[in-house]
């Protein structure tokens, strides 16, 4: 997890530790980090440029660069930076949307 200024700083001996086959982000975490607690945006332009390195050091090493992303739209752009492994929304989201759409299609009937 590459979530704080030290694990950005330490990226290059983090990928090489044997065992590790990846690096995985919270873009949303790291903006409160990268914000010194201030703010909770993880399309903060630092964040952002953070984002592309660790893809770079990932691919780099021959491993994985993976990120959690908060939408679908989201994911299509992080898989064009590079990133293959994508965590999409959460289970309570994906869960709570799937309910609304069969709620409002029974609605309907």
């Amino acid at each position: 997890m590459i979530e704080t200024r030290e694990a950005l700083r330490n990226m290059q001996a983090i990928i090489e530790t044997p065992g590790i086959d990846g690096l995985f982000v919270g873009p949303s975490d790291l903006s409160i980090e990268l914000s010194g607690g201030v703010t909770f945006d993880p399309q903060l332009s630092n964040v952002e440029q953070a984002l592309d390195v660790v893809a770079q050091v990932a691919h780099k090493a021959g491993k994985i660069a993976g990120v959690n992303c908060s939408s679908v739209d989201r994911a299509v752009d992080f898989s064009k930076r590079g990133f293959q492994f994508l965590g999409v929304s959460s289970d309570i989201k994906i869960l709570h949307s799937g309910t609304v759409a069969v709620l409002n299609i029974l609605k309907r009937q």
